[in-house]
């Protein structure tokens, strides 16, 4: 959500007006941050490594139980950091809310993360994590249903809308130049598999038979197979899906975001759920680690199902790093 003076402002700003009003469970607070020295905590410090955490900000946090005056509106994050050492003591809960346009597997990073670092640096008990989208479609509600965040649609009526790929469809440079750093720098030797179905029209999962959005994973490695470059998937190497080292490599923009971890969780539950059976680890590729998402990595692997997730540095590339998407990492 956009960083803004006066609220509700944008889109979203209504989403989560709208949804904070029909709740009334409690004060609500804009724009929480986190990382970089929002907080006394660094949990990134146990990585023992130098270098950046940036700020994130939280879109929303709801303090249940609060007392609090609806017309005064959404408050600040000095209001809320103000009074988390009361809360402290009295244990006050959390609703942490993130808010998006559609549904996607950026913006479930955004929750992941978020999630992570409230908990170690405010210190407070998270009793439900949040996504507010208007469009949405079943693949994704399922994974956000198994990585324990909840999806709401304030502003009915609600939209399944799975017209277009959440992923772009081609493998742009930058990130054929960092795959290609990480295979001659970092052991990255095997087959590679690129546009390997997840999602699509034949979703069906729980009853569920609603068609979701075409959906492919970015890449696939085949450790002691070979190929030459990475080969788009075809119905002739479906039986090396049927192997237990598989790694499935998600490529971040040049500073490791949280919009790649939750590509990186979503693509490894709906892998396992399309395939039945798990990849053995999901590496992130980037050119310059974040600490603080680097460290929630490696919290949220080996959680609610989802395999290891290591993040590799390959630095700079050449080509730019402008996203079609204009998704914020």
């Amino acid at each position: 959500m956009s960083r803004r003076s006066k609220f509700p402002k944008t889109g979203e700003d209504l989403q989560l007006d709208a949804y904070w009003r029909r709740s009334t469970r409690g004060p609500l607070f804009i724009e929480v941050r986190l990382g970089r020295d929002a907080w006394p905590a660094r949990p990134w410090d146990s990585l023992g490594k130098t270098g950046r955490a940036a700020e994130r900000r939280l879109d929303g946090v709801i303090v249940l139980g609060e007392k609090h005056d609806g017309d005064h509106g959404a408050r600040s994050h000095q209001a809320f950091a103000e009074s988390v050492p009361r809360w402290r003591e009295a244990a006050r809960e959390c609703e942490v809310i993130e808010v998006k346009a559609g549904l996607s597997e950026y913006v479930i990073g955004q929750a992941l993360v978020g999630r992570w670092l409230f908990e170690q640096q405010v210190g407070l008990p998270i009793a439900r994590t949040l996504i507010l989208a208007r469009h949405q479609d079943t693949a994704m509600q399922w994974v956000a249903k198994q990585l324990g965040i909840a999806v709401d649609n304030p502003r009915e009526p609600g939209r399944q809308v799975p017209t277009r790929s959440r992923y772009q469809y081609a493998v742009r440079d930058v990130e054929l130049q960092r795959i290609d750093l990480y295979q001659r720098n970092h052991g990255g030797t095997g087959m590679w598999l690129t546009r390997v179905p997840i999602a699509g029209d034949a979703w069906e999962t729980s009853g569920d038979q609603r068609p979701a959005a075409q959906t492919f994973v970015p890449f696939i490695r085949v450790p002691g197979e070979s190929s030459k470059g990475v080969v788009v998937f075809e119905p002739r190497h479906r039986k090396l899906l049927d192997r237990d080292d598989l790694e499935l490599v998600c490529v971040s923009r040049h500073r490791l975001g949280r919009g790649a971890v939750g590509l990186a969780a979503s693509h490894a539950l709906l892998f396992r759920q399309r395939y039945g059976r798990p990849v053995a680890r999901c590496r992130i590729v980037c050119g310059v680690t974040d600490l603080a998402v680097e460290a929630a990595c490696g919290a949220i692997g080996g959680s609610h199902g989802l395999p290891p997730v290591e993040i590799v540095e390959v630095g700079g590339v050449a080509a730019t790093d402008v996203d079609p998407r204009g998704v914020e990492p």
